[in-house]
């Protein structure tokens, strides 16, 4: 293993690189088999209490910020920025647009055109675009979006393989240029196998061109609060079962006694398991065998174990399935179920693809922003606000009252307000709850805004509508 030390150790990767990257190590890096580390120095490593050493990879256009908020308006200013400097470093300019471009595609839920993007502006920087002369935190970036693509379009064996290649190939190298083998790769890995890639089955579908299933309609009270929430019978691993259909999940859960009563195998963990209120947990990642929703049969699915009651069926799962179309009283798919929606996805996802959010505009009293679709959240509001603390003016009339989340039972407090919310093509009264939690996360459309809308969204096409 060799090391080319150079001005690019401490440039935090714009696109305006210095040129001395490549001059002093070109004629040695071309012949040589053995890729070199650039860009990397022991200022960048991390120290955690527990004696954990990580380093962060991010650019400093801010293109993976923007691509984690769903926000396509930076992304395209991005890219002017990226144009305009284009002249000045072939590879360094072609590699950035490239994962630009690729994030763009990314928002508008596009994974298989995103990763060709990807795939693409790695070819045409042979020098910093390819792992085997060197390995650098750009060609990581764009390695690790693609890892994430396969993830969020529900091919978890191909995800299993070139999350393995990803560890060879670039994780490997930049570890020992450190002296650290157990050095951590923070918002690029968290799901960790304990199972070769090959060893991990292949996700299958099959079932008729238009389905649907009914959903059951049921309320509960919870305090003094009706609420209802997006279940319907399903077959999970033969055992007929009630589900949630969660938008706000991607990979989907089951409850961890089911695990252990079908004795599915326990293949890895996720470290960035959050229930919207207390912060990040791990969990145990299981195969379930299959999954009948209607008469359409999902196979080899990726899930998360929990304390919870009943599976959760994710984002990913619902987008296997194609042009879903889910309103109060059922949910239809299938790929030639119609849809009207012509309306450009918005997806908000994390690098890794293991967490994602479907966007959309909503305005509440004086306030606009673009809410996560939550159809797993069973508020009697329509939209829910976080807030780490919920003002006086709000919190006069707020209360407490049992929930239960993924990690088992909580508390959740809370404000109710009657606001004019517009959403999608309809404006209506409705209530807005306040809870306290993780002011971070953008305002959620519950399943209760389903009473006046319908969601329409199909990844491959990248649309998605309220109306």
């Amino acid at each position: 293993m060799s090391f080319c030390r150079s001005a690019f150790a401490t440039i935090s990767l714009g696109v305006v690189l210095a040129t001395q990257i490549i001059a002093p190590c070109l004629a040695r890096e071309i012949s040589s088999k053995i890729p070199e580390v650039y860009a990397f120095d022991q200022t960048q490593l991390m120290h955690d209490p527990d004696g954990t050493k990580a380093i962060s990879i991010r650019d400093s256009l801010g293109i993976l910020s923007a691509m984690e908020a769903g926000d396509v308006t930076t992304l395209l200013t991005i890219r002017d920025q990226i144009l305009s400097e284009r002249h000045k470093q072939r590879d360094i300019t072609t590699l950035m647009l490239g994962l630009c471009d690729a994030a763009i595609a990314r928002v508008e839920g596009r994974f298989t055109d995103s990763n060709t993007l990807l795939t693409e502006a790695l070819r045409q920087a042979p020098f910093l675009g390819n792992p085997l002369v060197n390995v650098n935190p750009i060609n990581i970036m764009l390695a690790s979006l693609r890892v994430g693509n396969l993830m969020l379009a529900g091919q978890t064996r191909q995800w299993a393989i070139a999350q393995e290649e990803m560890q060879k190939q670039y994780f490997e190298p930049v570890r020992a240029y450190f002296h650290e083998p157990d050095l951590e790769f923070r918002n690029v890995l968290l799901l960790k196998l304990n199972v070769s890639a090959q060893q991990m089955p292949g996700e299958q579908i099959a079932g008729p061109a238009k389905d649907k299933i009914a959903l059951l309609g049921t309320e509960r009270q919870v305090g003094d609060v009706v609420t209802s929430a997006a279940e319907a019978i399903i077959s999970v691993d033969g055992e007929n079962t009630k589900a949630t259909f969660d938008t706000g999940s991607l990979t989907g859960a089951v409850p961890a006694t089911m695990a252990r009563a079908h004795h599915w195998q326990v293949i890895g963990r996720n470290d960035q398991i959050s229930n919207g209120q207390d912060g990040m947990r791990a969990a145990l990642v299981v195969i379930v065998p299959s999954i009948t929703i209607g008469q359409t049969t999902l196979r080899n699915q990726l899930m998360t174990m929990h304390q919870i009651s009943n599976p959760i069926i994710g984002l990913q799962q619902m987008g296997l399935l194609r042009n879903i179309k889910m309103s109060r009283s059922e949910i239809s798919f299938g790929a030639e179920n119609p849809l009207s929606c012509t309306q450009k996805m918005v997806l908000a996802s994390q690098r890794n693809g293991l967490s994602a959010h479907l966007l959309f505009p909503v305005s509440y009293g004086k306030l606009s922003s673009m809410g996560a679709l939550d159809t797993g959240d069973n508020s009697p509001a329509s939209l829910v606000v976080r807030m780490r603390e919920i003002p006086e003016y709000i919190a006069r009339n707020a209360t407490s009252q049992p929930e239960e989340t993924i990690f088992g039972q909580g508390t959740l407090t809370y404000s109710s307000k009657e606001e004019l919310v517009n959403l999608g093509n309809r404006t209506f009264h409705s209530t807005v709850q306040y809870q306290q939690g993780h002011d971070t996360l953008p305002p959620a459309i519950t399943f209760r805004a389903l009473s006046n809308l319908t969601l329409q969204f199909d990844f491959p096409r990248g649309v998605s509508c309220l109306e």
